[in-house]
């Protein structure tokens, strides 16, 4: 259908340096990239300035320090998702968004609680150096900034798509796998699955050090007699359909063994129009983990429409951070939620390499997965773009369906020009 296509838009220059919606993110979720195309700036509009604010009054004192970890009290709430720091040992780590930074802090944790001779700081991944005093001094060092759907850094119009040659695996026809990159995640066995369900931790997560702690202890003999302990809680959950769904979901995907998933996602595939060979394609791109693809894909099979899957599928391809990757996954449970709640899909699209969709009533369904919303240039450019795409797609309406707060100053700004804010439920 053509007016579901992605409508792309020319670039503008003076779009800031740093992106912020949620992690390394990735996140969760909303729609990222490329903040394109803009209406004319009103030379009386004002602008908020978004506020700094107390990691204590965002962050239970678990999160905040221990003997591992600390978290700058200091908290920088940048577009959508809010900046940390994050420091283990001598090392530091921004970090965007609060539910990355409990992963994060998380993995710290599991690292120490394998082996009390390990030093914190080698688990913290991803580091920006020493010497980083604030996260105002931060921006310098950001090499991969959150991409959102209100913001993009400068000289970064798009993704440039992954060749298959150099990332796929290769897949046999009976579903098994040989070589490629990613080749590791399907040698994963369900000791090291038992063991990262334990510690409550992604056992397929980017975290090297973490890794090799894993596979080291699963391979072990002695697995079964090693007591851990964790004092971190565990993360909480966007509700998919009810809360008990959402966490049973998470636990399957995290449990099941590599080879299985990759055959009930060929399988959940098939179902929403992909063909066998171009889901296997798809299922051994490095763009995501397994748990992540599995979840987007129990997203889009819980939707159940097929125009627009393969659209989607080609934009998961350009991801290149697990923090990207988990915006783009909360993004698509936040829709997968809204369709549960009674507003069926009539097909799906993208918006800046973010998932999107439009119902049967013709309203556009734009996911912010967002931690504190504020009335910036970026959001009120990226609102334009979004109100351009609802015209050109034959929309009536556009509902932004959120997760976090909003401030009274954006809102009022955004249902002035039509916008349904519609706010998620989360666990």
């Amino acid at each position: 259908m053509s007016a579901y296509r992605t409508v792309t838009y020319p670039f503008l220059s003076s779009l800031p340096h740093r992106v912020t919606f949620r992690f390394p993110v990735l996140a969760g979720c909303a729609v990222l990239l490329a903040l394109s195309w803009a209406a004319p700036r009103s030379e009386a509009q004002s602008f908020e300035t978004p506020p700094e604010m107390k990691a204590s009054d965002l962050l239970e004192p678990v999160w905040l320090s221990s003997e591992y970890h600390s978290v700058d009290p200091t908290v920088v709430a940048e577009h959508l998702l809010d900046h940390y720091i994050l420091r283990a040992g001598d090392q530091v780590r921004e970090v965007y968004g609060t539910e990355m930074l409990k992963m994060r802090v998380r993995e710290i944790h599991a690292y120490m609680a394998l082996d009390k001779k390990n030093v914190a700081g080698a688990a913290i991944g991803g580091l920006v150096g020493q010497g980083v005093s604030t996260v105002k001094t931060l921006g310098g060092a950001v090499k991969k900034p959150v991409r959102t759907i209100f913001n993009i850094p400068k000289g970064m119009v798009s993704l440039v798509k992954r060749g298959v040659s150099s990332t796929e695996n290769k897949v046999k026809a009976d579903g098994t796998y040989t070589g490629g990159p990613i080749q590791d995640w399907f040698q994963v066995g369900e000791k090291k699955l038992a063991l990262a369900a334990k510690l409550g931790v992604d056992p397929y997560t980017d975290n090297q050090a973490l890794q090799k702690e894993l596979t080291r202890l699963a391979n072990s003999a002695a697995i079964g007699g090693i007591g851990l302990k964790v004092a971190i809680p565990g993360d909480g959950l966007i509700t998919v359909a009810e809360e008990g769904d959402a966490t049973q979901q998470l636990k399957n995907v995290y449990l099941t063994p590599p080879t299985r998933l990759f055959q009930e996602n060929v399988g959940l595939l098939e179902k929403v129009g992909i063909a066998k060979d171009r889901a296997g394609e798809f299922m051994g791109r490095a763009s995501c983990s397994p748990a992540d693809q599995s979840l987007i894909i129990r997203a889009l099979a819980g939707i159940g429409v097929s125009d627009g899957v393969e659209e989607w599928l080609s934009a998961i391809e350009q991801i290149d951070s697990s923090s990207q990757s988990q915006v783009f996954r909360r993004s698509a449970q936040i829709l997968q939620q809204h369709a549960y709640a009674g507003h069926p899909f009539a097909a799906l699209t993208t918006f800046r390499s973010m998932p999107v969709g439009i119902t049967h009533d013709k309203h556009l369904v734009v996911p912010a997965y967002l931690d504190h919303a504020y009335w910036t240039e970026d959001v009120s450019e990226g609102i334009a773009a979004i109100l351009k795409l609802k015209q050109e797609s034959g929309c009536s309406a556009v509902d932004l369906v959120y997760t976090g707060s909003i401030s009274p100053m954006a809102r009022k700004e955004l249902e002035a020009r039509g916008v349904n804010l519609i706010p998620v439920k989360t666990s």
